[in-house]
């Protein structure tokens, strides 16, 4: 693993995240794409004297989640991106920027009841994806 970093040093772009996201998602592509050809790197465990290593799913869901958290992912960012933009418009200005439906009506072009039914779209759209994550 600290092979194939080294030798993409030069592709690392702090404006794009961590050095330790990054590393993780070097890691993370390298034990996908292990399993996905059925195998693992046995240069180095035969080396260390290891037996074989087995990945389940529940181990790659964990990596996936650092990598995440690295990267500043989290369940509800992720479930925010995930709703229609619209909804996702509305949440962002009303929950996060804590801006009044009447605000958001005037910007938006639209009643405040439109606003404030988007607002309880796009939560409870969130709430759902937030649940369904394992």
């Amino acid at each position: 693993m600290f092979a194939v970093a080294l030798q993409a040093r030069g592709r690392y772009a702090p404006e794009r995240g961590t050095a330790q996201a990054w590393l993780l998602t070097i890691a993370h592509n390298l034990l996908v794409d292990s399993v996905r050809r059925g195998r693992v790197e046995d240069t180095a465990r035969r080396r260390l004297g290891l037996g074989v290593l087995t990945l389940t799913d529940d181990d790659l869901a964990a990596v996936d989640v650092l990598v995440d958290e690295q990267r500043g992912v989290t369940p509800a960012s992720h479930a925010l991106r995930s709703i229609p933009p619209q909804q996702s418009a509305a949440v962002t200005a009303h929950v996060l920027e804590e801006e009044p439906y009447e605000v958001i009506a005037e910007r938006l072009s639209c009643s405040t009841s439109v606003v404030r039914q988007r607002v309880s779209r796009g939560l409870r759209a969130m709430r759902q994806i937030i649940e369904e994550k394992p």
